[in-house]
């Protein structure tokens, strides 16, 4: 009701969701790419903030084209993001993990859902709803810290150096020596 989106205009409260999956869409394309230009992980950190960040500006969106833009660049950064952190974490364990891996992923998706719907009934005002799930998100940055980049990724990029280290940290992390053979 406070843009009037009501009666003649209802379809414009629905067009807010064809704007950020248009956003899904064309971030999916670009960021992929850019996800093999400058890794995974930094793909992940840049998407994050990007989410947080117009997810706020859409908190305080002061019209409706302003709300649907900023829609759209979470939706283009969504995109980045669930691309970017499936490959990752996928790239980091072996074949035989990737599959358990894939289905986690989806799982931790849906809990995410649900805990959205909680937050959602103890906080009803879209616009503190949007800016509280913008700063539960902001912490999700630090992982850029925490997170190695794909060895895969580094490989192709002739740093096979780093990829080691992420190798023997992978080794050392499953209680496990790192082969001779693999010294690069």
């Amino acid at each position: 009701s406070e843009w009037g989106l009501v009666c003649d205009d209802n379809w414009r409260s629905k067009a807010t969701m064809s704007g950020f999956m248009s956003g899904v869409m064309i971030g999916a394309l670009i960021l992929g790419k850019l996800s093999d230009r400058i890794g995974r992980k930094s793909t992940m950190t840049l998407t994050t903030i990007g989410i947080v960040l117009f997810n706020a500006v859409s908190a305080f969106a002061t019209s409706y084209g302003l709300y649907v833009m900023a829609k759209f660049c979470v939706g283009f950064f969504c995109a980045g993001n669930i691309l970017s952190m499936f490959v990752l974490g996928n790239e980091l364990v072996g074949p035989s993990k990737r599959g358990i891996v894939g289905v986690t992923m989806q799982a931790f998706f849906s809990l995410g859902i649900m805990g959205f719907a909680y937050i959602a009934y103890l906080v009803q005002h879209w616009r503190q709803l949007t800016l509280l799930i913008s700063l539960i998100g902001l912490p999700f940055a630090a992982y850029h810290f925490f997170l190695p980049e794909s060895p895969r990724w580094l490989l192709t990029k002739n740093r096979s150096s780093e990829a080691l280290k992420v190798l023997e940290g992978i080794a050392r992390g499953n209680g496990k020596v790192m082969p001779e053979k693999l010294n690069m």
